[in-house]
C-alpha cells in the first residue's frame, strides 16, 4: 500500500464536475446522485431532538457522552472528539422511570466535518433494550412536538 497519498474516507465531499481529473472513472450521474443522496436523511427511525447522557464503556473506562438526537436506530453525539469512522462501542443508556439501563452495541458511521461530534448506528441491543428505548423515545418525541 502507498502510504505516500493522503487517505480519504466516503465523508469527503465528491468533487465537483469542475474539479475533477479527466482520470476520473465516476460518471457526472453518479456523482449528482451521491450529492443528491447525501441531503436526504436515509434514517429508516424518526429521530428525537434530545439531549440525553450515555455512557460509553471501553475495557474497564467509561465516558459520558451528550446525545443531540436519538433515534432507535443510532445517535448523534454532540460536541466531543469523536472516534475514526467504522469503530464499535458500548453503551449504557439510563432511562427516566426505568430502574434498568439499555445497553447497546454501535458502530460511528458519520463525523462532522470540524471533528466535534459524531453518529452511532445501533446494531445490537441487550434483551429487551431496543423496545424500551423505543417507548421512551416515542413519549419523549410526543412531548417535544407538544412544546412545539
Amino acid at each position: 500500500m502507498d502510504d505516500s497519498k493522503p487517505r480519504t474516507s466516503a465523508l469527503d465531499e465528491s468533487p465537483r464536475r469542475s474539479e475533477r481529473h479527466n482520470g476520473d472513472r465516476r460518471n457526472d450521474e453518479q456523482v449528482e446522485n451521491q450529492e443528491r443522496r447525501r441531503g436526504e436523511d436515509r434514517r429508516a427511525e424518526p429521530r428525537v431532538p434530545l439531549e440525553m447522557w450515555m455512557e460509553e464503556v471501553e475495557k474497564g473506562h467509561s465516558a459520558l457522552r451528550r446525545t443531540g438526537d436519538v433515534s432507535v436506530g443510532g445517535a448523534y453525539f454532540e460536541r466531543i472528539v469523536p472516534h475514526p469512522l467504522g469503530t464499535r462501542i458500548a453503551l449504557r443508556i439510563p432511562l427516566p422511570g426505568d430502574e434498568q439501563e439499555v445497553r447497546v452495541y454501535g458502530e460511528v458511521v458519520n463525523l462532522e466535518k470540524d471533528g466535534t461530534g459524531m453518529g452511532v448506528k445501533f446494531i445490537e441491543f441487550d434483551g429487551d433494550g431496543e423496545l424500551r428505548l423505543g417507548a421512551y423515545l416515542s413519549k419523549a418525541g410526543a412531548a417535544v412536538a407538544a412544546s412545539k
